[in-house]
């Protein structure tokens, strides 16, 4: 697992950094995570593809329970591809400041009103705004 890359779990997923701070919104369950400053600054890295190996060795600790959770929540997925193990002086640094373990919060608070938003109807091919077709019974 510490070698992988990681990928977006599916297309769904959309976000958004407030002053270094993290959302995430998965549009098709409505769920909205908020990720700490370290978190944050933990998922762009892997995201871009660094190799959670490598965010380790800057850190100083273990990825695990992060990149378990990211998973456990349907985030990200592992895949066989290697990451990029190369981290420049300046985020090392800024990596070795994070004291506390990164969070990651869960709201479902807003989900049936996310869900709800017809926005999420477009279709792919024909946009939106689009009537859908009547299905036969």
């Amino acid at each position: 697992m510490k070698t992988g890359r990681l990928k977006l779990a599916n297309p769904d997923l959309v976000c958004e950094e407030f002053d270094g701070e993290l959302v995430v919104l998965d549009l098709e369950t409505g769920k909205y995570f908020g990720f700490d400053h370290g978190a944050s600054a933990i998922w762009n890295l892997l995201q871009s593809g660094i190799a959670p190996s490598a965010i380790e060795d800057a850190l100083g600790r273990s990825l695990d329970p992060l990149i378990t959770k990211l998973v456990d929540l349907k985030l990200v997925t592992i895949t066989s591809e290697e990451g990029d193990t190369a981290l420049d002086p300046q985020t090392r640094t800024s990596l070795a400041c994070f004291d506390t373990e990164p969070t990651v919060e869960v709201f479902d608070d807003l989900a049936d009103l996310i869900r709800a938003d017809p926005v999420h109807d477009v279709d792919q091919e024909a946009g939106w705004p689009h009537q859908q077709k009547a299905s036969a019974c």
